[in-house]
């Protein structure tokens, strides 16, 4: 019997970001309501604007880790879009280079960090 692993969908990933906050679940939810389908890189950018924004206003902190460690499994284990959004609409439009973003940076689990190395390298 052969074991099969399934991947972070799309919208196993919004349903998860949703119950991790309020204000998470409000961002999901005017996307949802915006639109017929889910624009995943454009949800991936307001998720990353909350997260920064979260995370230097100290406005949740556990939040700020939970979909940190969420975005961390969907870049690992994410389908083909999910992983694509999470590293070109999340990671590479953090701003990795800028000294002021160093902080949000040092929270992040291994995958995240390692993806924006790898980026770096690239440029």
């Amino acid at each position: 019997m052969s074991l099969m692993t399934t991947r972070l969908s799309a919208g196993d990933l919004t349903t998860r970001a949703a119950d991790i906050s309020p204000s998470l679940r409000a961002i999901i939810d005017e996307h949802l309501r915006d639109g017929d389908e889910l624009l995943l890189h454009v949800l991936m950018s307001d998720l990353r604007r909350w997260a920064v924004s979260a995370f230097y206003n100290l406005d949740d902190d556990q939040a700020v880790r939970t979909l940190l460690l969420l975005l961390d499994e969907a870049l690992r284990d994410g389908d083909e879009a999910v992983e694509n959004a999470v590293a070109v609409s999340f990671v590479a439009d953090a701003c990795s280079w800028q000294p002021r973003i160093a902080p949000f940076l040092a929270v992040w689990p291994a995958a995240l960090r390692e993806e924006a190395d790898r980026q770096q390298a690239a440029d």
